[in-house]
């Protein structure tokens, strides 16, 4: 091994310039010899690489969990994103459904409020006001959809009942439009 070494040596001082300074081989060769003693054993050598790598290897793989890990927030975040829009998108398009004369659909769109309003509990903050938000949206769908069966029947005329159902679905048309500005927001 100290064979091999010395010819790592004499590589180094030929490299270095000092054979050329001296021109004499000997003196080269008596140079690389004493760089060779001073040479920790190789076992010694073995360790210290051995070490270096570990050494780079646990680095290479500090940064490859800390990738891992910022990668898995975001995905998180995004994941949340999604489902929270998904509440919102529910709610738009009950809103859009009510204002619309045809309301095809709403049946489905109601069902898929009343899940996403009580999916709303898990996902937001009760400071935000999502969930209360959404309720009092639910209670303004109710009223449109009531107004809906009211008229379906044709049971809508001049009467005073008719007037203040009527009313109830004015109402709570504005106010589901209040509520889809504070969601929005």
């Amino acid at each position: 091994m100290k064979a091999g070494l010395a010819v790592v040596a004499l590589a180094g001082v030929l490299g270095g310039g000092v054979a050329m300074a001296d021109g004499d081989l000997v003196i080269v060769l008596q140079h690389a010899a004493k760089v060779v003693e001073k040479l920790p054993d190789s076992s010694s050598q073995v360790t210290v690489v051995v070490s270096v790598v570990g050494a780079v290897v646990g680095l290479i793989a500090l940064t490859v969990a800390w990738s891992q890990m910022k990668i898995a927030s975001a995905k998180t975040k995004l994941d949340l994103y999604n489902k929270r829009f998904g509440v919102y998108l529910a709610a738009l398009e009950f809103y859009q459904c009510a204002y619309s004369k045809t309301r095809e659909g709403h049946n489905e769109k109601a069902s898929k409020l009343t899940h996403a309003y009580r999916e709303s509990k898990f996902l937001f903050d009760a400071k935000d006001g999502i969930y209360e938000t959404l309720g009092r949206f639910q209670k303004a769908g109710a009223a449109v959809r009531a107004y809906d069966e009211f008229n379906k029947h044709g049971a809508i005329s001049d009467s005073d009942r008719s007037r203040k159902l009527f009313e109830k679905y004015s109402d709570a048309l504005l106010n589901m439009e209040t509520d889809i500005l504070k969601l929005e927001g």
